[in-house]
């Protein structure tokens, strides 16, 4: 590590962000204390829990790092099926729907929100170390062993094993192997000896034991590090991502203001589309903008719909929601949870008001929402990320039916006792229940409207 140009780059981000110093130095104190294994693919949330930071603290000094070289940011696809590191990319452009996984050989779609994990490491004029990018196996998996080794060094770690059949593998230099546990239990000590080849090879990629206490004995020769880890042969069909470590996930990121600030033209290939196993969609428009130009004439209308834009798109950005795109006087929107999008729609419901107030009837505006949950494909629309599916039409549908002063939800969201305390909460009024057709999907629905008071339907 090239301490000089850490400390310089440090002092340079100080320079940029004054304001937030006590931040940049509680990450700075962070990378020199802590190991290499945990420095080498930086987990925003760990620096947080070790800093006793807030975790889009971290998050904002590691992306305004990334802009003074002092910060590298990847993409590491995770294997659904063992968590291990299937690529690791450096530019969304480049990322594929699906993604294989050499430790398992297993084939999977790459979801952004539970299979796409963000991470940062100091940048290469820092720090290279010329591994390839790695990760633990997750405690789900029960791993055994856990052997480190540098070059030239053995490491040896004695378990007791069960009849199964198990793989043995390490992380880092993808070597891997089948290890069957069989026959009459033993009470003696077995001895193995297993060596890390130069290539991504153990010298020994079969073994058979009997049940009983087992040593392995990890000599690596060919790499700077290796490791050697066991766990049963017998994996989930897919791993629930609740059972992992926290980590900051892709779709988490794309709803970072500092992000979309520096990385917003980072789009996927035109071809190319990532699955979204959850995210909450919200539309806003106004009621009656064709008969307010008709009114008042198009410039004077357009300054209203601008005024417009700037309260809504101000709310959603406040309470850490995304804006997709506008179409006309609509905003497309998404959020990572229900609380900030009802927090982020109220505001918006206030700041008409505010805006309303004084105006003549004729110049005041009316706004109304729709929102709904589930899985999507993120896509690249005209060079910029987009979410494409039956829940970006059924939250289009729902803003529809939706009147003025309204917030309309679906049958599922409406079911969450949380979502509507929230509501309450904010003062809207209780949601009511109607059955309608929604536009293009078929068979009737259930869905609940909520009015906000003071917003006067139209």
């Amino acid at each position: 590590m090239d301490i000089h140009r850490l400390k310089s780059l440090f002092e340079r981000l100080r320079q940029q962000h004054p304001v937030n110093a006590g931040e940049i130095d509680a990450v700075e104190r962070w990378l020199h204390d802590a190991p290499l294994i945990r420095r080498y693919r930086i987990n925003p949330h760990v620096v947080a829990a070790d800093t006793a930071l807030d975790a889009h603290a971290v998050i904002r000094v590691l992306l305004h790092g990334t802009q003074t070289g002092l910060f590298d940011m990847h993409w590491d696809v995770h294997c659904s099926h063992c968590n291990m590191l299937a690529e690791a990319i450096d530019d969304l452009a480049t990322a594929a729907a699906v993604s294989f996984c050499p430790m398992c050989e297993y084939s999977f779609d790459v979801d952004i929100a539970a299979r796409v994990e963000v991470t940062f490491s100091l940048g290469r004029s820092i720090e290279d170390l010329g591994f390839p990018p790695t990760c633990q196996p997750p405690s789900a998996l029960h791993p055994r062993y856990g052997l480190t080794a540098a070059l030239g060094e053995t490491a040896a770690a004695t378990e007791v094993l069960t009849p199964g059949r198990y793989r043995y593998f390490c992380p880092l230099t993808r070597a891997k192997g089948i290890l069957r546990v069989e026959g009459e239990p033993t009470d003696e000590v077995q001895a193995v000896a297993i060596s890390q080849l130069a290539g991504p090879q153990y010298d020994v990629t079969e073994l058979a034991v009997r049940p009983g206490p087992l040593t392995i004995a990890l000599t690596n020769v060919g790499w700077p590090q290796c490791g050697f880890i066991v766990h049963h042969d017998v994996l989930k069909d897919e791993l629930d991502p609740a059972s992992l470590p926290r980590r900051l996930s892709g779709l988490e990121l794309l709803h970072v203001p500092e992000y979309r600030r520096y990385f917003g033209g980072m789009v996927l290939s035109a071809r190319e589309r990532l699955t979204v196993r959850s995210v909450l969609v919200v539309f806003t428009d106004l009621c009656g903008s064709t008969r307010l130009y008709e009114r008042i004439g198009d410039a004077p209308a357009y300054n209203l719909v601008r005024d417009h834009f700037d309260v809504v798109i101000g709310a959603v950005e406040a309470q850490g929601g995304a804006v997709v795109k506008t179409i006309g006087d609509a905003v497309m929107a998404t959020f990572l949870d229900e609380r900030s999008a009802v927090t982020a729609l109220s505001a918006a419901m206030r700041g008409m008001l505010g805006h309303n107030a004084g105006r003549p009837e004729g110049e005041r505006l009316v706004l109304r929402a729709g929102m709904h949950r589930g899985p999507a494909l993120l896509v690249n629309l005209n060079q910029r990320l987009d979410y494409f599916g039956r829940t970006v039409n059924t939250a289009a549908r729902l803003l529809g039916v939706s009147a003025g002063g309204e917030l309309t939800v679906s049958a599922p969201l409406a079911a969450d006792a949380e979502l509507v305390g929230l509501l309450t909460a904010e003062g809207w009024a209780p949601p009511r229940a109607s059955h309608v057709d929604l536009k293009g999907i078929e068979g009737t629905r259930t869905v609940h409207s909520a009015g906000f008071p003071g917003m006067a339907a139209r």
